[in-house]
């Protein structure tokens, strides 16, 4: 199973590519806009807590408001 990490309604396209930039250097994964126009990224299931854990430790990435979807 796959989650499916989203930051929904966020400003405009140089800083959603700006901010998959830091989500990629924070997590070391793949981040890229998604078919909605959103920064998305996907990681299994069994490492979300890890994931999430290193967005909120690092202040680049511990304000931001997650979506996440599970499938």
């Amino acid at each position: 199973m796959k989650a499916f990490i989203t930051v929904l309604d966020f400003g405009d396209n140089y800083q959603k590519l700006d901010l998959c930039e830091t989500l990629g250097t924070v997590t070391g994964l793949s981040v890229s806009i998604d078919g909605t126009g959103n920064p998305a990224l996907t990681c299994d299931v069994e490492a979300l807590g890890a994931l999430m854990q290193k967005l909120a430790k690092d202040e680049k990435a511990n304000w931001i408001e997650y979506t996440v979807q599970f499938g």
